[in-house]
């Protein structure tokens, strides 16, 4: 939605990295609640970080010389997936289980999502969430924290690329981040009250618009 709105007052290109300022900024403020509770999977984040900020210097290279296209149709058919594992495998999401990939496809497969990430960044939470919990045996709250440390690491880096190439409008992104951490924050408190079955419908309340808004209107 940001994106859309974005699109029409600054065009495609910079409404790309200038939503990157609040992308940001809410992070920070959910990964302060989740660090508060004692949520944050630090083991797990710390050998994410490499190929999630290599893929995301790449993707974020990529997007200031071309504009996303085909690449979101895909995206869109990976989240409806992702949407209908939430729905169907709810005991996999709510306890975690064995890692499913192990080195060096778990550090290609966090590579590959950080370059999206960096390249359009739509769609980005429910896949670090899907990796997460499916992949590496997280449950969905502690997924969820990793997923906003892990955003805090790529936001920046795309940032840096979109920024030098002045594609960025840091006044609107100022005032997006105030909002956005506003409702970054209450989200995270939500999630660590209800737990994990109220976040689960909530994933796939997003991942079913998000696909459609990618599918359809990209």
């Amino acid at each position: 939605v940001s994106i859309a709105i974005l699109n029409e007052l600054v065009g495609i290109s910079v409404a790309n990295g200038t939503n990157r300022i609040g992308f940001m900024v809410g992070n920070i403020a959910a990964f302060a609640n989740f660090q508060k509770g004692g949520l944050v999977p630090w083991s797990a984040i710390r050998r994410l970080l490499l190929p999630i900020a290599l893929g995301a210097a790449a993707g974020a290279w990529v997007a200031t010389v071309t504009a996303p296209g085909v690449l979101r149709r895909l995206m869109a058919v990976a989240i409806i997936a992702i949407a209908f594992s939430v729905a169907l495998q709810p005991s996999r999401w709510s306890k975690g289980g064995n890692p499913a990939l192990r080195e060096p496809w778990r550090s290609l497969v966090f590579c590959v999502i950080g370059f999206w990430g960096g390249f359009a960044q739509a769609g980005i939470g429910l896949l670090l969430l899907s990796a997460l919990v499916l992949g590496d045996g997280l449950n969905l709250i502690r997924a969820t924290a990793a997923k906003v440390a892990l955003n805090i690491i790529h936001a920046p880096i795309a940032i840096l690329f979109f920024a030098s190439a002045a594609q960025i409008d840091f006044v609107i992104g100022g005032v997006m981040a105030a909002g956005t951490a506003l409702g970054a924050s209450l989200g995270s408190q939500l999630a660590l009250r209800k737990g994990v079955s109220w976040v689960r419908w909530i994933v796939v309340g997003v991942a079913v618009v998000g696909s459609v808004r990618l599918g359809f209107f990209g």
